[in-house]
Parts: C-alpha cells; sequence; structure tokens
C-alpha cells in the first residue's frame, strides 16, 4: 500500500472504530423487549409494589427503555410526575442515540476529497519531474489506492450511519412503549 493512501485508510479506521461502538451500544446492549417490560412495570405499579417496579428495572441495566423508566421510578413523588419524568428521560436518551452518527456524516463527506487530495499529491511529483513510465506506473498505482479508500470509505460511513439511525429509532421506540404505558397507568 502506498504512503498517499494512508490519510484514507486512517479516516476509515477511524469510521470503523466509531460504528463498532455505536453499534455494540445500539445493538447487544440497549435492546429490550418493550411490550413485556411496560407490562410488567404496569402490573407491578398498579399493586403501589414501586419498590418492585424499580427492581425489575435495576435488574435490566443495559436496557435503555429500563434505565429510563428506573430513573423515572426514583425521582417521581407521584404517577402524574411519573410521566413528566419519562418525558424527560426519553429526551436525553435521544441524544445518546445520535452519538457518534454526525461523526460518521463527516468522515463520509471528508473522505473522498482527501483521497483525492492524496491522489494528486501521489501524481504530482513524477508528471511534474518528467519521471520515467515505471514512476509514472506506480504514481497512478498509488492514486487507484487513494481513490479506492476514500471511496470505499465514504460508502461504509454513509451506510454505517443509515444502519446505526435506524437502531437508535428502533430504542426510541422502545422507550417510547414503556413511557406510553406508564403515562396511561393514572388514567381511567
Amino acid at each position: 500500500m502506498s504512503a498517499a493512501a494512508w490519510p484514507s485508510v486512517v479516516l476509515g479506521l477511524l469510521a470503523w472504530t466509531v460504528a463498532l461502538w455505536r453499534c455494540a451500544e445500539l445493538a447487544w446492549r440497549a435492546p429490550a423487549a418493550a411490550p413485556q417490560l411496560a407490562a410488567a412495570l404496569v402490573q407491578r405499579l398498579a399493586r403501589d409494589d414501586d419498590a418492585r417496579a424499580r427492581a425489575l428495572c435495576e435488574a435490566l441495566p443495559r436496557c435503555w427503555a429500563a434505565q429510563c423508566a428506573g430513573a423515572a421510578l426514583r425521582q417521581a413523588s407521584s404517577r402524574a410526575e411519573l410521566a413528566g419524568l419519562m418525558l424527560e428521560q426519553h429526551s436525553a436518551y435521544r441524544s445518546r442515540a445520535e452519538l457518534g452518527l454526525g461523526a460518521l456524516g463527516a468522515f463520509g463527506r471528508m473522505a473522498f476529497p482527501l483521497a483525492l487530495g492524496s491522489a494528486i499529491i501521489a501524481l504530482s511529483t513524477p508528471l511534474a519531474g518528467g519521471a520515467g513510465t515505471a514512476q509514472v506506473e506506480l504514481a497512478l498505482g498509488a492514486a487507484l489506492q487513494c481513490i479506492t479508500a476514500g471511496l470505499l470509505t465514504s460508502v461504509f460511513c454513509r451506510t454505517s450511519r443509515d444502519v446505526l439511525r435506524a437502531l437508535a429509532a428502533r430504542r426510541l421506540r422502545e422507550i417510547s412503549v414503556v413511557s406510553a404505558a406508564l403515562r396511561n397507568l393514572g388514567q381511567p
């Protein structure tokens, strides 16, 4: 691999790191069976068993919906206050869900121009200096590596951002299901 392609490769590695970090959070750590969790919480809260409802949330430490409900249950002094606290928790998790997506978008937008600039630099020296055919062929190969690395990084960033955005929406829907169940708890 040519030295000119390294900026694009480093950018690609950064993108992979961000994507894997967010995928681990959104796909493996945060998911929940929201309808079942909501039903179990409503059942416990309907019997005024707040301690068991909080214990259920604490038993699911990585589940975002349970974390939101647990935080709201700890802070709420009444059932009426619970709905507002769940909405507050939901908005906090919305920003947490979108963490890293902006970086992937920026990496995707930077990848191809960076690769193009690296390719131009790789080509400029041999072409400007009147180099031989072998050196020009090496420069063309380096330029092709730059463009390929940049294009692959750009496609990866855009695709992974879209996949992660869908996973984030799924986690937020789970929180919404639990939130709606707890909001409807005090209503007839």
